[in-house]
């Protein structure tokens, strides 16, 4: 009887944990990182065709940022910023030539895309 009690709260806090999980990869911010993820693991070796979709997705994600900017906590901005500036870094890296049409609207988050390219510059140099 006892074992059954553990193994039900193992299995309602798993699940309350995928599902905290799941939330956020909903969120803006959550979405940019997946983005931002996916074209550093596979930028390399995406297509224009590709590069042409992920840009537009980074458009979409960006233009919902920018309505919704005041109902995010500052936590939620940083990490936007942030993962930003690592799509912006990627993008960079695989050489993408509209990569400027593609940051071309993001002057507000300035602060967040030096970093990552600084870091990215500061790598190369290790």
């Amino acid at each position: 009887m006892r074992m059954k009690r553990i193994l039900a709260l193992t299995l309602v806090a798993l699940c309350a944990l995928l599902l905290a999980t799941s939330c956020d990869m909903f969120s803006i911010p959550g979405r940019m990182e997946a983005l931002a993820a996916t074209v550093e693991k596979n930028g390399s070796s995406y297509s224009q065709d590709q590069w042409d979709k992920a840009n537009q997705k980074f458009e979409k994600i960006y233009q919902e940022y920018k309505q919704k900017k005041g109902s995010l906590t500052q936590d939620e901005i940083k990490r936007f910023r942030s993962a930003t500036g690592r799509y912006a870094t990627a993008a960079v890296k695989a050489g993408v030539d509209s990569v400027s049409a593609t940051i071309q609207e993001i002057g507000e988050e300035l602060p967040g895309l030096l970093d990552e390219i600084g870091g990215f510059f500061k790598n190369l140099g290790e």
